[in-house]
């Protein structure tokens, strides 16, 4: 069984595109087989917990246990974000097997 693994994301400029992040999920050095699971992907703001956002998953290979965080336009308030990555297996265990923190900056055209 893996354990979490702590993984920073690069600095994100705000209002600009977070280029896709790909990972590997394994157990005992074969990859976690990803069919049938869902992924949910939450970051909550440090200065404000309440404050939750959702980076948008795609599972590429599946059997593989690849997937990515995609693409996508961040324009989330400034700041150090927490955040995890939840996996509901095809058996129905739920497990976080990465977690971390990301920055983002101020962007100065956006603001």
């Amino acid at each position: 069984m893996p354990s979490v693994q702590p993984y920073t994301l690069p600095t994100i400029i705000r209002g600009t595109t977070m280029e896709a992040v790909q990972f590997t999920i394994t157990e005992n050095g074969n990859p976690l087989d990803l069919t049938g699971a869902t992924i949910e992907a939450v970051a909550r703001w440090q200065r404000d917990s309440k404050k939750v956002r959702k980076f948008e998953t795609t599972i590429t290979n599946a059997a593989g246990g690849v997937f990515r965080l995609d693409e996508q336009i961040i324009d989330w308030d400034n700041g150090v974000w927490d955040y995890g990555i939840q996996f509901t297996l095809s058996n129905g265990d739920v497990k976080v097997y990465i977690e971390g923190t990301f920055t983002i900056k101020v962007n100065q055209v956006y603001g």
